[in-house]
């Protein structure tokens, strides 16, 4: 049991692997720094892609709307902070001594979280090396000009 459990909606199916388990911590704590409550919407429960880990309970989806509330009325200011929080995320979980690597997806209402042993994410346009990656609807509202920059 970890120090910060992680508040979970009741329709949660919470049987995931050690790694996230373990991962509660840091990633309640990522969470407190920007004064906000991290909830699970989603783990072994719900309509995944088949490309995701959820149905091994490698990964889990958190919520962001409650991520600086203030700033929702710019959607580029407001993505740009949330994407900007899934670096420091995704930066804490790389600190963790559990085996593989997490990588953090910043979807349009969600950050999706996989731990993954050896492989890489099949998303189109994920670069090995990086642990966050912007759906393109989401790179499209950072950097309408450019969006592929906006990663």
């Amino acid at each position: 049991m970890t120090a910060c459990q992680l508040a979970k909606k009741s329709t949660v199916n919470w049987d995931v692997c050690p790694a996230i388990e373990s991962a509660q911590d840091a990633i309640s704590k990522s969470y407190w720094t920007e004064s906000a409550k991290a909830v699970v919407t989603s783990a072994r429960d719900g309509k995944h892609s088949k490309q995701t880990a959820h149905d091994n309970g490698n990964a889990i989806d958190l919520r962001i709307s409650n991520l600086f509330p203030e700033r929702r009325l710019n959607n580029r200011v407001w993505y740009t902070l949330v994407r900007d929080f899934a670096h420091t995320l995704a930066s804490a979980l790389q600190r963790l001594p559990s085996a593989g690597r997490f990588d953090v997806v910043l979807e349009r209402d969600h950050i999706h979280l996989e731990h993954s042993v050896g492989r890489v994410p099949n998303i189109t346009g994920w670069v090995p090396d990086q642990f966050v990656y912007c759906n393109p609807a989401v790179k499209a509202i950072l950097d309408p000009v450019n969006p592929k920059a906006a990663a």
